[in-house]
C-alpha cells in the first residue's frame, strides 16, 4: 500500500472510530470548503466529506468572476451587489494571487437614451462598493473604440468602463481547503455520503469510500448540507428551500480572439453575457437555462454556443463562429427560490435551513460571497453547539496569499532560479508565495519540464497537485489543479501520460488500471467541454501548434 493510499485508509479509520466530531460538512464545493474552514478556525472539530473531487460541480464551472453583479440592480436587488461588491474587495485582499481586478466596457448599442440609464446603474454600483476599485468612466464611441478595438464602430454609440474582479474558481476552492487544513480541518474526498441517521443527540454519516471501497459511519454533533445542485436522496436532508437549477454556459477561445486587455460587459434582455480576460484565454458567459436533466458534468449544448456567439457578433467587427471555439464548459446553479417562468428572474440571494437540530442546510447563492454564507452557516451550527466564537474568516489570508509586493519578489526569485518571466508570473498566479516550494518539490524528483506544449504550465504543478492538493485521479489533476481540460483543444491529453504515470506511483495503479484511467479521461473530457457538432476532441485547428 502506498504513503497516499495508507493516509486516506487511516483517516477514514481515524474517522470512524471517534466518539463525536463536532460538525461534518458535506459537499466539497466553495460553500463547503468555506463552512470547513470557518468551523475550523472557531475551534470546532471539522470534517468534510465529498463524493468526488473539490470544486467538481458548480464552484469550478462558473464565470470566474469576482464582482457584485451588475444585472441585479435592475432587480432592485441593492442589499445582495452591496454583499457581494463588499466581498470583492475582501478576497482581493485574502488572496491577491488569485484574485485581480480587471476594467469591462460596456458598450451601447442603438439609442443613446441608453446612456444616462446605464450611467445611473454604474453610479449606484460604484456608490455601493465604495468605490473602492475605482470609479467608473463614460466615453463617447471613438474613446472606448480605443480601449475596446473590437466593437463594431457601426453600432455603438458609446459606452463605459467599470471594475470588476477575476478568479481561477477551482484554484480558489484548493486554496480555501489548503487554508482549512492549516487549521485542523480534515478532508475526506471521492467518499460518498450514502445516508444520515439521528441517534441520540447528534448524527451518524454512512460513508463509503468509492476509490478504496471501504466503508465507515462518522458519528458528529452537527451537520452542514451544502450540496447544492447535487441534493442528498436521504429524507433526513430535508429542506423547506427549493432547489432549482438553471445552467450557466461558456466558451473559451484563443488570446489572439480579441484585440486588447479589456473584458466587456453585454447588455442583453433580462441578463447581461460577458467577454473575460483569464490567463491566456478569453471566456464568454453566460447562458441563464433551467436545467431538467441531470446534475453531473453537464456540457454546453449548440443551442447555447450559437446564443453567445450571436450576443457577441451583435457588438462586435469580428464574426466569431463555432470553428473560433476551442472548448466550453457549462455549470449548474442550484438557485433557491420559487419556480418561475425565467431562471434569470431568481434571486441568487442564499438561504440558511435551519431547524435547530443540528442539521444546516445552504441553498442558493453567489460564489463571491461563499465566504458570508459559509458564516451564516457556521453560526448556526455555533448556536446548537453552545459556541460563542464567532467567524474570523475575514482577516484570514488563503494559503499563498501574501502583499503585492512580496509576491513581485517571488516572481523575481523564480526568474533568478531560471525560470522565464512568464513562467514565474504564471506560478505565482496560481500558488502564490508557495510558488518556490512547488518548484523544489518537482525539480527533486526530476520534474523540469512544460507540463503541456500550449500552455505555461510546470510538470512540478502535476507532483504538487497529487502529493500537496489531494488530487486523486486525471480529471481532478487536469480540469481543477490545473485548467488544462478547458484550456487546451485537446483538454489535457498531452499531458496526461505524464500524469498517470505520477497517479500510478502515488496510488499503486497497474498498467491496466492507468491505461483504463487514460481511456475513461479521453471520453470524459470530449464529453463535458468539445465544441457542440464541431470537430472529434484533440483535433487542432488550422495553424494552432
Amino acid at each position: 500500500m502506498t504513503s497516499a493510499q495508507a493516509a486516506r485508509r487511516s483517516l477514514l479509520d481515524d474517522l470512524a472510530g471517534l466518539d463525536s466530531v463536532d460538525v461534518v460538512v458535506v459537499g466539497g464545493g466553495i460553500n463547503g470548503v468555506g463552512a470547513l474552514l470557518d468551523a475550523a478556525t472557531r475551534g470546532l472539530d471539522a470534517v468534510l466529506v465529498e463524493r468526488d473531487d473539490l470544486g467538481v460541480g458548480t464552484s469550478s464551472r462558473s464565470s470566474k468572476l469576482i464582482h457584485g453583479g451588475l444585472r441585479y440592480l435592475e432587480n432592485f436587488e441593492f442589499g445582495l451587489v452591496r454583499e457581494a461588491l463588499g466581498e470583492r474587495d475582501v478576497l482581493a485582499r485574502l488572496a491577491p494571487h488569485l484574485v485581480a481586478l480587471r476594467r469591462f466596457v460596456v458598450p451601447v448599442v442603438g439609442g443613446r437614451w441608453q446612456l444616462p440609464y446605464i450611467g445611473s446603474g454604474l453610479t449606484l454600483y460604484d456608490l455601493l462598493g465604495g468605490r473602492r476599485g475605482g470609479r467608473f468612466e463614460v466615453f463617447g464611441r471613438e474613446q472606448l473604440l480605443k480601449r475596446a478595438p473590437v466593437l463594431d464602430p457601426s453600432r455603438v454609440v458609446g459606452g463605459f468602463e467599470y471594475t470588476d474582479g477575476v478568479c481561477d474558481d477551482a484554484r480558489m476552492v484548493v486554496a480555501v481547503a489548503a487554508t482549512a487544513r492549516r487549521h485542523g480541518g480534515r478532508i475526506l474526498t471521492h467518499a460518498a455520503v450514502t445516508d444520515l441517521d439521528r441517534v441520540g443527540p447528534g448524527w451518524e454519516v454512512g460513508v463509503d469510500d468509492v476509490l478504496g471501497g471501504g466503508r465507515a459511519r462518522i458519528k458528529a454533533r452537527a451537520v452542514i448540507d451544502v450540496t447544492g445542485a447535487f441534493e442528498m436522496d436521504d429524507p433526513e436532508f430535508r429542506s423547506d428551500e427549493p432547489v432549482i437549477t438553471s445552467r450557466g454556459a461558456h466558451l473559451v477561445l484563443a488570446g489572439d480572439s480579441f484585440p486588447g486587455s479589456r473584458g466587456m460587459t453585454i447588455r442583453v434582455p433580462g441578463r447581461v453575457v460577458f467577454v473575460i480576460p483569464w490567463g491566456r484565454r478569453w471566456l464568454i458567459g453566460t447562458t441563464d437555462v433551467a436545467h431538467d436533466g441531470p446534475v453531473d458534468r453537464p456540457a454546453a449544448t449548440g443551442t447555447e454556443v450559437d446564443y453567445l456567439l450571436e450576443t457577441i457578433n451583435e457588438v462586435a467587427a469580428s464574426d466569431l463562429s463555432r470553428d473560433d471555439v476551442l472548448t466550453t464548459f457549462a455549470g449548474i446553479r442550484p438557485l433557491a427560490g420559487e419556480e418561475s417562468g425565467d431562471t434569470s428572474d431568481v434571486s441568487r440571494e442564499h438561504r440558511i435551513d435551519n431547524d435547530g437540530d443540528g442539521l444546516v442546510s445552504v441553498r442558493g447563492g453567489k460564489y463571491t460571497t461563499y465566504r458570508l454564507i459559509a458564516a451564516d452557516a457556521v453560526d448556526a451550527v455555533a448556536s446548537f453547539l453552545d459556541v460563542g466564537r464567532p467567524s474570523v474568516t475575514d482577516a484570514l489570508p488563503l494559503v499563498g496569499a501574501s502583499t503585492p509586493a512580496v509576491l513581485e519578489a517571488t516572481v523575481v526569485r523564480l526568474v533568478g532560479d531560471g525560470l522565464t518571466d512568464v513562467g514565474a508570473r504564471w506560478l505565482v498566479g496560481r500558488h502564490g508565495i508557495q510558488a518556490p516550494q512547488v518548484l523544489a518539490a518537482g525539480r527533486a524528483v526530476g520534474l523540469t519540464d512544460a507540463l503541456h506544449p500550449d500552455m505555461p504550465y510546470s510538470s512540478a504543478e502535476a507532483w504538487w497537485a497529487i502529493h500537496r492538493e489531494g488530487a486523486m485521479t486525471l480529471d481532478d489533476v487536469l480540469a481543477r489543479r490545473t485548467r488544462l481540460a478547458i484550456e487546451a483543444v485537446d483538454h489535457g491529453m498531452a499531458a496526461a501520460p505524464l500524469v498517470a504515470q505520477l497517479l500510478a506511483e502515488a496510488h499503486d495503479w497497474s498498467g491496466p488500471d492507468t491505461e483504463a484511467a487514460l481511456v475513461a479521461y479521453q471520453a470524459s473530457s470530449s464529453n463535458e467541454y468539445d465544441v457542440p457538432c464541431l470537430r472529434p476532441r484533440g483535433a487542432k485547428r488550422d495553424g494552432e501548434g
